[in-house]
């Protein structure tokens, strides 16, 4: 997947979840998310679902957006 966005009237009612839980995992070494910093719900979702923050980020990047990984 390149990109998820859940319109508004159909947020918070399981879809991103129902579609992370869905991806084969069979040759994942680990499934990577980019969330701009001012988005806090999707930080808080990801950070629900188990991913952690990824460190080695270029300064420029991570003074705008968060990147989160899940081990798989």
């Amino acid at each position: 997947m390149e990109d998820v966005v859940i319109n508004f009237p159909h947020r918070r009612k399981g879809t991103c979840s129902f579609l992370l839980r869905g991806i084969p995992k069979d040759h994942l070494k680990a499934i990577v998310a980019d969330t701009p910093l001012i988005n806090k719900q999707a930080i808080a979702f990801y950070q629900k679902m188990g991913f952690v923050k990824a460190l080695g980020l270029s300064g420029e990047f991570s003074k705008t957006w968060n990147r989160m990984s899940k081990p798989e």
